[in-house]
């Protein structure tokens, strides 16, 4: 049974999230041109190529066949969260099958910020990872046959060398009990917290401020979506806190809900958090103020929107220039290791 379900997470976490957007576009396109909701359903599993999303939809239809809510019936993974509260907000709408092109949307617009940077970083990872096979098969092999020259002539070897073999033999160790140490990563939480562990991710330099701005973008975006279906600010806060990922920062939002439950405004309540800009809370203040409050939501997630863009290109320039100081401090790190006991035994034999 675990095995079970351990595989049932691996196959949901590598569907391509736009898989899912797609397909919830097809659904939306589907009802838009008149067709009902159950055959709209029939139709879009029977387009799916991927099994897992294909087998969803097909649960999705057996559940409304037994008289199951919408929201109960698409609250199944790994589709996102929101999309029960905001069908479950919607289903008294008559644009229910707006919901659907929204969460299409929202999940193809995260994705794309997901998609660049781990395009952005993968170039460097490959050639700092290329620059660390150089040390171990310079350490294990090379070296080793350049140490016994050195004893034939009675000479030591350098303490360069002898750093670059310790390196070696570090970064050998750190292969060997890497399966310890996903292991570690994929059960961290059982050891901390999780919300510890996000408040450590936000204190990292440039990855934290990356983090943050995703996830209040997120918030601030799907605020803006839920308002402008005309649901109210209480169940608009409750659905947009379920798009954010990170647990301490979710934390620190969840109280937003209840202090405008409390007569707070959203305004102040977002000022009370202490996550967001100024230039943002001044935006939805004068929204408030002007009675505008989704048109200051959609001007602060495109503030963020930019924030965003800003950090990601800040780390994906900062990623080029380190990596190629970390390989050039590598491949003089090796070439000094193999050229100076070389100097040392033409200096023997002389």
């Amino acid at each position: 049974m675990i095995l079970d379900d351990i595989k049932k997470n691996l196959q949901y976490s590598l569907l391509s999230k736009k898989d899912i957007a797609f397909s919830l576009k097809q659904l939306y396109e589907l009802l838009s041109s008149g067709t009902n909701l159950y055959s709209a359903l029939d139709i879009v599993e029977d387009l799916q190529d991927n099994e897992i999303l294909k087998n969803i939809y097909s649960s999705i239809k057996k559940d409304i066949q037994m008289g199951k809510p919408l929201h109960v019936a698409f609250a199944k993974k790994p589709l996102p969260s929101i999309m029960p509260n905001m069908l479950y907000a919607a289903e008294t709408s008559e644009n229910l099958e707006s919901v659907f092109k929204t969460v299409g949307d929202f999940l193809e617009n995260m994705e794309g910020y997901k998609t660049k940077i781990l395009s952005k970083a993968l170039y460097p990872s490959i050639v700092v990872l290329f620059s660390m096979v150089a040390i171990i098969i310079s350490a294990n092999y090379v070296i080793p046959k350049i140490a016994d020259v050195l004893k034939g002539f009675k000479v030591g070897l350098p303490t360069i060398t002898l750093l670059v073999m310790y390196v070696a033999k570090f970064i050998t160790l750190l292969i060997y009990i890497s399966p310890v140490l996903f292991l570690g990563f994929i059960f961290k939480h059982k050891i901390f917290s999780k919300s510890s562990v996000d408040k450590f991710y936000t204190k990292i330099p440039i990855l934290g401020n990356l983090i943050i701005y995703l996830e209040l973008s997120k918030f601030l975006y799907a605020m803006n979506l839920m308002l402008k279906s005309n649901s109210s600010v209480g169940i608009s806060i409750t659905v947009s806190l379920q798009t954010v990922e990170n647990l301490f920062i979710k934390e620190k939002l969840s109280s937003i809900e209840q202090d405008v439950l409390n007569g707070v405004s959203f305004y102040q309540a977002l000022y009370k958090t202490g996550l967001f800009k100024t230039s943002v809370l001044s935006v939805i203040k004068n929204g408030e103020y002007t009675g505008d409050l989704t048109k200051a939501l959609n001007t602060s997630y495109k503030i963020y929107e930019q924030l965003l863009d800003k950090t990601i290109n800040l780390f994906v320039s900062s990623l080029e220039p380190i990596s190629t100081v970390v390989v050039g401090f590598f491949v003089a790190l090796v070439v000094a290791s193999i050229m100076i006991p070389i100097v040392d035994i033409a200096s023997s034999v002389h």
